[in-house]
């Protein structure tokens, strides 16, 4: 199957979510690679073959990521996780974008969670009272405290030109952070970093509210960047972090005009902003501007995600 984009998806111990995940894809022009780091290797159906890469690496998540930059083939990537889906129409769209903008680095559209609320799929806005704005500073200093302006405006799962995706996973895959949201602010440092953000107002991503996250137990996700930056304990991996942030932007134009402290410090920031900000997580009064047809299709493959979520949950 032709395609331009490249659709990442690591996954671990979610193997039932996976399949619905793969089949949903399964009839749009994308390469599928999956990075499976579980305790035993999934068997995939034969018609999942001809647009699915599949790797059972029993790794760490970061191993694979790294692992998986240099096995992308296509024009543009995104990241996704097992158990969520994005519109294609709109991917289509950001890709067409990205086509004719070299300024552009990514593409970000409009978010919906989906969850099994009161036992029936609920659908509700993510990031509702944030304002989802494109980041269009002239330097990569200014895009960057765009970005951590705006509380929610996560760009971590945007779409992208394959070469600076290979950047990110190549500056993520380095090393091993104690503090699980270490990578998601490497990749959106290096987003801003290489041009512009755009959000386009089409629904792109659904994202799941159903159950807990699954990969990387030995995280303790409730431990935030900035608590993590407090714990002495942590120094020596917060120097390391520092370095690794300017030797890698200083190759993507940063400029200098951010040190690795000021980098990690806008995103600490960023999280105590979060923290003081009220998101309206359900509500009926919200607009999804998608095709009508393959919103429904989406919607399908969401009742069978929730519904095996809720099947997990009971037993």
């Amino acid at each position: 199957m032709n395609s331009e984009l490249t659709v990442i998806i690591p996954t671990y111990e979610r193997h039932d979510s996976l399949r619905v995940v793969l089949e949903y894809w399964a009839n749009f022009p994308v390469r599928l690679m999956v990075l499976d780091g579980s305790k035993r290797p999934i068997e995939l159906k034969n018609e999942f073959a001809n647009n699915v890469s599949y790797f059972y690496l029993p790794i760490s998540l970061e191993d694979r990521l790294l692992f998986a930059q240099s096995k992308i083939q296509t024009t543009y990537a995104i990241l996704s996780c097992d158990d969520e889906i994005f519109i294609y129409s709109t991917l289509e769209r950001g890709m067409n974008i990205l086509n004719n903008d070299t300024s552009v680095s990514a593409i970000l559209g409009q978010t919906v969670g989906f969850s099994n609320y009161q036992n029936k799929l609920s659908i509700f806005p993510e990031y509702s009272t944030a304002k989802l704005l494109s980041i269009t500073g002239d330097t990569p200093c200014k895009r960057l405290k765009e970005r951590v302006a705006v509380p929610g405006n996560s760009i971590y799962y945007s779409l992208t030109r394959t070469e600076t995706m290979v950047s990110a996973l190549k500056f993520i895959g380095e090393r091993y952070y104690s503090c699980p949201y270490v990578s998601e602010y490497i990749m959106e440092t290096v987003l801003c970093a290489s041009g512009s953000v755009l959000y386009i107002p089409n629904l792109m991503w659904l994202r799941n509210r159903c159950g807990d996250i699954v990969d990387n137990k030995e995280w303790d996700r409730s431990k935030l960047l900035v608590d993590w930056c407090k714990d002495y304990n942590n120094r020596p991996e917060m120097l390391k972090l520092e370095k690794s942030f300017e030797r890698h932007l200083s190759s993507i134009s940063i400029g200098g005009a951010l040190t690795g402290g000021q980098i990690i410090q806008l995103f600490c920031d960023y999280e105590l902003n979060c923290q003081n900000h009220k998101f309206l997580l359900h509500s009926e009064d919200f607009s999804i501007f998608c095709n009508e047809a393959e919103f429904k299709n989406a919607i399908n493959f969401l009742n069978i995600l929730a519904l095996r979520e809720r099947s997990s949950s009971a037993a």
